[in-house]
């Protein structure tokens, strides 16, 4: 029987993955946080989600 991942494990390599990466909008940097109640990786400067999962 085949097991399938929890999908929580997958949204968190997601956000760890992006995090640190610089940001398409400008000079900042992306990390993990919230974006209107949602796990997002955002820019530290502009607040720009690059990603969100809900």
């Amino acid at each position: 029987m085949q097991q399938l991942e929890d999908p929580a494990t997958k949204q968190d390599v997601l956000l760890t993955t992006l995090e640190g990466n610089d940001c398409a909008f400008c000079d900042g940097t992306l990390t993990q946080g919230r974006y209107k109640g949602n796990d997002a990786v955002i820019c530290s400067e502009c607040e720009t989600p690059t990603v969100q999962v809900w």
